[in-house]
């Protein structure tokens, strides 16, 4: 489950452009 550590420091990163976008790729990646 380390990926999940990183995932969540590319969402903080693109959160800049589309939190939306972000959140649907780790519901996706979760999921």
């Amino acid at each position: 489950m380390k990926w999940i550590k990183d995932a969540t420091e590319g969402i903080i990163v693109a959160g800049g452009q589309g939190q939306g976008n972000g959140l649907a790729q780790l519901s996706g990646l979760r999921g």
